[in-house]
């Protein structure tokens, strides 16, 4: 129960939406007069959970580890351009309610049994609801990947870290233990893999310890005050959540096995939630100021073009987009002029998705940028995955080096048409992907360069060719040169 506790805060959210049974942050709500405990306003938890803090220089030390954080309100702005909350997930939010409430529509015994402890009365206060939180878990998961490169706890803490690591690996042992296994060497021996790579793949030190620190600094910075009765609040909407809602705060407590440095540690995670979702605007708005670009009208005369020659197929001819992704096309440019990608072949190809080239290896783990390190993702929603999209390869975030992809796939998503215009993108765009299709799914994960204007049908034959198991053309796919014009 106590490693529930620990990542409560993700667990939580995903309770909420499954069940939604928490405690609505909308509204005021009274203490249950079975939650027990004091309830004189007494002030703690960040004074309990800090050691030191320096708001001048964005230096904290806490139980956990310290750190500078001079990268915080970078990062936080870095929320806005999360996945914006759309119609569509709510509803498939609200459904997943309905399914496991075991009830086809929402009916006055579904609120009365389901939502009574979140003071939700009706359809519309429950989309809200579920709305609201939707947009909390969207703000929080946003900025980590931008706040981590400014923390490391190996560096600050080693001790910390390595019974951070102690504990896990306790914890993992006892779930490998009831498959036959005595330790997590065992297991790790047993499936070939590194004891390394198992907690790199399982579990995030870094990141645990990340999510309690920027909390902390988040409440902190905010003014947030928790005391006695907002806790009481907090504990008794958790165990609600894992079926003690009938006990009070003390038998909870035991019955969770959580200390009260764990339930302070909720409260902050709680609270910083509810912080994100009430001052963090989360909507897509990344479009790059003073630049405006129709992806699908073809290139203007001045535009910069690409032109491929693909052997034993023909000509592609690209529009690229420096505006809105100028790293991506100085890249691409500079590689093409410098005759990087002749000869190379397009070495994954899956019919209605995409053709992707530009490895020297020819087996997708090859090429660089030239800079000789990954650079970062470029997003806007000006440009989109549609149907002869170019776009970035990569392995994960801001990984992109010489490979890119186009994209192929003739099949929409009705859905994704409603989503797409309620984010912002262009009609033109979104009526582009209705008729023609494309791959949403690759939205603000790959940055989108360029786009073909002339030569889909090339890409479609490449993308009929024969391939083995791996996706990779039976017979090879070759770029005899791709060259750069002014259209």
């Amino acid at each position: 129960m106590l490693k529930k506790l620990r990542y409560l805060f993700a667990l939580t959210i995903c309770m909420l939406l499954l069940t939604a049974c928490g405690k609505d942050d909308s509204k005021e709500q009274e203490t249950d007069k079975n939650s027990g405990g004091n309830t004189d306003g007494k002030k703690f938890v960040v004074e309990d959970i800090f050691e030191g803090y320096s708001k001048e220089d964005n230096i904290i030390t806490t139980v956990y580890g310290t750190v500078e954080m001079k990268d915080i309100r970078e990062a936080l702005t870095v929320l806005r351009s999360d996945m914006a909350v759309t119609s569509s997930s709510v509803t498939s939010s609200v459904n997943s309610m309905l399914s496991n409430a075991g009830e086809k529509e929402m009916t006055g015994e579904f609120f009365e049994k389901w939502c009574k402890n979140v003071n939700i009365n009706n359809e519309e206060e429950l989309r809200k609801y579920v709305e609201d939180v939707l947009n909390m878990i969207n703000s929080y998961n946003a900025s980590w990947s931008n706040i981590t490169k400014c923390f490391t706890l190996k560096d600050y803490n080693k001790d910390a870290y390595d019974d951070i690591v102690a504990e896990n690996d306790k914890y993992y042992e006892s779930m490998v233990s009831m498959y036959g296994y005595e330790s997590l060497e065992a297991y790790c021996k047993a499936n070939n893999i590194s004891l390394e790579s198992f907690r790199s793949q399982v579990y995030n030190v870094e990141g645990e310890i990340l999510d309690k620190i920027i909390n902390i600094y988040i409440v902190k910075e905010a003014g947030i005050e928790i005391n006695d009765e907002k806790m009481n609040e907090i504990i008794y909407n958790v165990a609600f959540q894992y079926g003690y809602g009938d006990k009070n705060i003390e038998e909870v407590k035991e019955a969770m096995g959580a200390s009260d440095e764990e339930w302070q540690v909720t409260a902050v995670n709680y609270l910083t939630m509810k912080w994100l979702e009430e001052n963090v605007k989360v909507v897509d708005d990344i479009e790059h100021d003073g630049v405006e670009i129709d992806q699908v009208s073809g290139p203007q005369s001045g535009d910069t073009v690409a032109e491929f020659t693909i052997k034993d197929y023909g000509t592609v001819k690209v529009r690229l987009f420096p505006g809105l992704a100028p790293k991506a096309v100085e890249n691409f440019i500079t590689h093409a002029k410098d005759g990087y990608y002749d000869g190379l072949s397009f070495h994954r190809v899956i019919d209605n998705f995409m053709i992707q080239g530009g490895d020297p290896k020819g087996d997708g783990t090859g090429g660089e940028s030239i800079w000789k390190e990954p650079f970062e993702d470029e997003f806007s929603v000006q440009l989109a995955p549609v149907r002869g999209a170019l776009c970035m390869a990569n392995s994960g975030e801001d990984t992109n080096g010489s490979q890119f992809f186009i994209v192929q796939c003739t099949d929409h998503n009705e859905t994704i048409v409603s989503d797409w215009s309620e984010i912002g993108m262009p009609q033109k765009l979104v009526d582009y992907y209705k008729g023609n299709g494309g791959y949403p799914s690759l939205f603000k994960v790959h940055t989108v360069f360029g786009q073909v204007y002339e030569g889909m049908e090339v890409i479609d034959a490449i993308a009929k060719t024969d391939t083995d198991d791996n996706d990779k053309p039976k017979t090879d796919v070759i770029i005899e040169k791709i060259e750069i014009k002014t259209y």
